[in-house]
């Protein structure tokens, strides 16, 4: 017999009187509201996340040596498939041996972004990779440029890599964030020591106020042979810091390009079918924020899709966002967090996003506070203040010619 899921009750109706009932269809209960897992601050900039779960560990080291972001991207944020070739531009990390090696070698799928290293691996190896990260630390740096662009093979990941640094440059604040699942594979001393030898044993400055560039990126970055072009659209905006503007944004992205029936595919899906969806999130980089909108569409509807997804971001500023898709979008930020922090990879996303602000985990509590009280004027009357203040990043990556974009 089929467990039911723990928000639906079973919905009983038909069958033979005095006879067995049958199943028609569950009917949902309300969601209870989210609450974060406890978090423990065993150093001043060293968190340990227990979290329900699988036995796995996610790692996120925020800033700190930057050899460490280049050894482990270099191997292993390109995209490439091939495990038998893991040589660099430099030769550097990823030759057999290197940082990046070695940890997928202990079962760690690696990430890295400008200023961050993400690792997620089985928990029983979650020791194993700490004593990794500690020894390359405490080695010598060795000689030769830094490796190539995590994202470089791809045009999603190249659009979107080139974007978020060209807006926001480089984390200068250090944090280690770990969130493991059900176990105890290090305990908060371990933890401690752990952030010592990383170099982040004083407690983490404030990082500067974010000052986006005066002119705007507009680059192609050109693919010969490659049809469709990945376009990456992108303002820069107040971090986590600024509560109730970073709530509004989050409500307005989920308006803009939240799913299939937001306003971005309403447009250039249903109405123009010249692609798949578009995207509009907000990305959490380097103690500011991006909003971001992504979408691939074909080489010859490039131009016109471009305008189009300008013209949709401006929107706002003469229509306003309607209180229906405001109540709607509020409804759902509250509701997904259930699923949003489902796993400690998530969960070590957002707590090493406000870390690398000087912000704690009850930052989280305050968002969704601020979530809760928001209406369609405050949205609106945010999203349009913060597009007035520049005009936005464009990063295409793929075939084709655009207008205005100058080519890479």
């Amino acid at each position: 017999m089929t467990t039911p899921h723990p928000h639906v009750t079973p919905y009983l109706t038909g069958g033979i009187p005095g006879g067995p009932a049958t199943t028609a269809r569950p009917v949902p209960r309300p969601t209870p509201d989210w609450a974060p897992p406890p978090v423990l601050r065993a150093a001043p900039c060293a968190l340990l996340c227990r979290h329900t779960g699988p036995g796995l560990a996610s790692v996120r080291l925020v800033g700190g040596p930057e050899r460490l972001l280049d050894g482990a991207g270099g191997a292993c944020a390109t995209g490439d498939t091939d495990r038998t070739d893991r040589t660099d531009r430099t030769g550097r990390a990823g030759a057999p041996g290197g940082l990046g090696w070695e940890l997928e070698a202990l079962g760690a799928a690696v990430r890295t972004s400008p200023g961050l290293l993400a690792l997620d691996l089985p928990g029983e190896n979650l020791r194993a990779a700490l004593d990794t990260l500690a020894h390359a630390a405490a080695a010598p740096p060795l000689p030769g440029g830094r490796p190539a662009a995590p994202g470089e093979r791809g045009d999603a990941a190249t659009a979107r890599h080139r974007l978020l640094t060209a807006l926001c440059g480089e984390s200068h604040v250090g944090a280690l964030v770990v969130v493991t699942g059900e176990g105890d594979a290090v305990n908060g001393h371990d933890l401690a020591g752990y952030a010592t030898a990383l170099g982040l044993c004083e407690p983490p400055l404030p990082p500067p106020p974010p000052r986006f560039p005066p002119t705007p990126a507009r680059v192609h970055v050109r693919r010969d042979g490659s049809a469709p072009v990945r376009l990456a659209v992108g303002y820069g905006v107040p971090g986590h810091s600024r509560t109730v503007e970073w709530a509004a944004l989050t409500v307005a992205a989920r308006v803009l390009g939240g799913g299939l029936a937001a306003r971005l595919n309403r447009l250039l899906r249903e109405e123009k079918g010249v692609t798949y969806g578009f995207t509009c999130t907000l990305e959490p980089v380097n103690g500011a924020g991006v909003l971001l909108v992504e979408g691939t569409v074909r080489a010859e509807a490039a131009q016109a899709a471009l305008g189009d997804v300008l013209s949709v971001l401006r929107e706002p500023a003469s229509g306003g966002i309607s209180a229906a898709e405001c109540a709607a979008a509020v409804r759902a930020e509250l509701a997904g967090a259930w699923t949003r922090y489902e796993t400690a990879a998530a969960l070590a996303d957002e707590l090493a996003s406000l870390a690398a602000e000087g912000l704690g985990p009850e930052q989280l509590v305050r968002h969704r506070q601020a979530v809760r009280g928001l209406d369609a004027a405050t949205v609106s009357a945010v999203l349009t203040r913060e597009l007035g203040r520049s005009e936005p990043t464009v990063i295409a990556a793929g075939g084709g010619t655009l207008a205005g974009l100058t080519t890479a």
